[in-house]
């Protein structure tokens, strides 16, 4: 279960805010738990999700640590803050 979901830019997202350096090993096991959930469907009965389409949110790490994680069926994003990531998201015009 993630530390929070939100919709941003009318995009989902679990978050997950690390305070603590754990090894590839563990991260990647948590990153495997949301795979589990992403391959169960049961995130498409979300209230949250829209009639026509389904979305799997994005997953958020909070972290100082940059981890070595990967999924082949959500995005991941690694950052410092979440005011980085706002910046890193940024419209550019």
């Amino acid at each position: 279960e993630p530390d929070i979901f939100t919709i941003w830019r009318q995009s989902p997202f679990f978050i997950e805010v690390q305070n603590s350096v754990y090894s590839k090993k563990v991260m990647q096991e948590k990153v495997n738990r949301y795979e589990c959930y992403f391959h169960s469907l049961e995130w498409q009965q979300e209230p949250w999700q829209p009639k026509k389409s389904k979305y799997f949110p994005s997953l958020l790490i909070i972290t100082d640590t940059q981890y070595d994680i990967c999924s082949p069926n959500f995005r991941i994003f690694q950052t410092k803050s979440i005011h980085d990531f706002m910046n890193q998201m940024a419209i550019r015009n």
